[in-house]
């Protein structure tokens, strides 16, 4: 585990801000159909700007909320690879393309959400089918090559222009593999008739834990849910104050 300070006061900011964003959905009125977009034609043909743009608020608070927390490893590379005076500024536009990337697949989602409501409205089945799908998915080969590439480390230039850019490719490239490894987690709850925030809940605390794992060969393996166990299990022994090098998950990492 990293236990470095800058990696913890990362952690904590990043979990701070991600803890921030869920209590205002949970605050909002309606907190229970806060990621879920109405699934009739009328809807789309009538609304109107200022609906749209509440609704994207919406999904960016949902967003912040749900995916903060798979940045913190990207900043704290950005961190080690970059010169005090423009630090900040890189770590922010590394987070700047993880959002962009997260936005387009959020719009992508939010189509495929309509859709499956148009076309079966009021009806469980195409919750069955995606949660089935999801399942597959988060067995599947495919699913820990995204994850892999989750962890790669991109080269970062020093100085200019250059080491913006390479930062924003990094958050960017991060973001889009993030997409690849969570896209089917993330439809699923948006299909619940109820408490989509406790799904969402659900799907970004898999998502971390499954982040935590170490890279392997893609194979068929469920994967997440035993990290998500020994996760809870070394927290619960921390809390206790009986945390030792042995208790720490060995098939963890942060």
């Amino acid at each position: 585990m990293i236990d470095h300070p800058i990696h913890r006061r990362i952690r904590a900011g990043v979990l701070g801000i991600s803890a921030i964003a869920w209590l205002a959905l949970l605050s909002a009125p309606a907190a229970r159909e806060y990621c879920s977009l109405p699934g009739t034609s009328v809807f789309w043909t009538t609304v109107d700007p200022d609906q749209l743009a509440a609704m994207a608020k919406r999904w960016g608070l949902m967003l912040t909320a749900m995916m903060s927390p798979m940045l913190i490893a990207p900043l704290y590379f950005v961190y080690l690879q970059s010169f005090s005076q423009i630090r900040a500024w890189l770590m922010g536009v590394c987070a700047m393309g993880f959002a962009m990337a997260w936005a387009a697949a959020g719009a992508v989602l939010a189509v495929g959400e309509f859709a499956l409501k148009e076309r079966f409205p009021g009806g469980w089945g195409p919750l069955v089918v995606i949660g089935t799908l999801a399942l597959i998915w988060q067995a599947s080969p495919w699913k820990k090559a995204c994850l892999n590439r989750c962890h790669r480390q991109l080269p970062l230039a020093a100085f200019g222009s250059a080491a913006y850019r390479d930062a924003f490719r990094f958050g960017f490239v991060h973001g889009f593999w993030c997409v690849g490894s969570c896209w089917l987690n993330m439809l699923m709850p948006m299909l619940l008739p109820a408490g989509h925030i406790v799904g969402m809940m659900a799907a970004s605390a898999l998502a971390f834990c499954e982040r935590l794992e170490r890279g392997a060969i893609p194979a068929w393996k469920l994967r997440g849910f035993r990290t998500a166990y020994y996760y809870l299990g070394w927290i619960r022994r921390a809390r206790a104050g009986a945390t030792t090098t042995s208790h720490t998950p060995q098939r963890v990492q942060f």
